[in-house]
């Protein structure tokens, strides 16, 4: 399931069995779900948001930020809450190494 987030304020499109339906900006909309037509639409029009990877927070950040980063990296919420501030900064490292 590919999802993107729709950056206009409104669109219609329809799905591969042809229902209608309406997104407001800011909408998660599962791309495989498209139509061709609109998929293509989608494309050339450029509405959905450009994804661009979080930067990963200061060291000197509240373990918070650093949980809330990991986590969109992927990390299980719960584990990530259950590790030191030290541990989550050493396991993005580790990953980036």
């Amino acid at each position: 399931m590919a999802t993107r987030t729709l950056n206009v304020a409104l669109w219609d499109y329809r799905d591969r069995d042809g229902q209608h339906h309406r997104a407001y900006f800011g909408a998660t909309i599962d791309t495989d779900d498209l139509s061709t037509a609109d998929a293509q639409r989608a494309e050339r029009l450029e509405i959905f948001a450009v994804e661009t990877e979080p930067e990963p927070p200061k060291r000197s950040a509240r373990k918070v930020e650093w949980i809330d980063y990991v986590v969109a990296q992927g990390m299980d919420r719960d584990q990530a809450e259950a590790m030191t501030k030290t541990a989550l900064i050493d396991a993005v490292t580790a990953e980036n190494t």
